[in-house]
C-alpha cells in the first residue's frame, strides 16, 4: 500500500520536472554552453544553442503536460482499483518507461529541427 503510494508520487513527480523543467529552459534559455540541452549540434554557436534550448523547452512544455495528466490518470486508476503491488509495480514501470520513450521523442525533434535550420557547421540555412 505504502509502496504503492510512492511509485505513484515518483511516476508522477517524473513528469511534473519535466515539464517545469521545460517550461523554465524555453521561457529562459541558459546562457551558451551554460545548463541545458547540450549535444554537439547545440553547441555549435550561440545561434544554435538559442534555438535548441528553446526548441527542446517548448517541446518538452507541450509533450509532457498531456503526458503528466495521462501518468497521473493511470496511477490514480490503478491506485483507486486497487490492484496488486505487482501489477501496480508493473504500471509504473511501464508509465515511466513511456516517459522516456516520449523524452528520446523531444530530443530526435530536437535534433531534426536543429539539421533542417542550421547546416553541419552551425550557419544557417
Amino acid at each position: 500500500m505504502y509502496g504503492n503510494i510512492m511509485l505513484m508520487i515518483i511516476t508522477i513527480l517524473f513528469c511534473v520536472v519535466f515539464v517545469l523543467a521545460g517550461f523554465i529552459i524555453w521561457k529562459f534559455p541558459p546562457s551558451f554552453n551554460g545548463l541545458g540541452y547540450r549535444t554537439a549540434m547545440s553547441e555549435k554557436n550561440p545561434a544554435t544553442w538559442h534555438f535548441a534550448q528553446v526548441y527542446c523547452g517548448r517541446a518538452m512544455f507541450i509533450s509532457f503536460l498531456p503526458a503528466l495528466v495521462l501518468s497521473a490518470a493511470a496511477e490514480l486508476i490503478g491506485f483507486i482499483a486497487d490492484i496488486s503491488d505487482n501489477d501496480f509495480t508493473t504500471l509504473s514501470v511501464v508509465v515511466i518507461a513511456a516517459d522516456v520513450i516520449l523524452l528520446f521523442a523531444v530530443i530526435g525533434m530536437t535534433e531534426k529541427a536543429l539539421r533542417e535550420r542550421f547546416d553541419k557547421n552551425g550557419d544557417p540555412r
